[in-house]
């Protein structure tokens, strides 16, 4: 109820923070971060189909890589 009603209007900066920790007790963060290894894993080998040499892909991949692992 908390975070819909931190949702339902403007956010101050302290509920920003706020909101982030919750959606992180409730475990967002863990769920979010095992999807994006899962689509990534997903990614690499459908991209390495299209494109035998993944060197000539290595700036795509370092993106996605940075994306999907970053933690701030």
């Amino acid at each position: 109820e908390r975070l819909a009603a931190l949702y339902a209007g403007p956010m101050t900066g302290d509920d920003v923070r706020e909101a982030a920790e919750a959606v992180d007790r409730a475990g967002g963060r863990d769920w979010a971060q095992a999807h994006a290894a899962d689509r990534m894993g997903r990614a690499v080998q459908l991209l390495s189909r299209a494109v035998p040499d993944l060197g000539a892909a290595g700036g795509l991949l370092a993106l996605a890589e940075f994306v999907t692992r970053r933690t701030k």
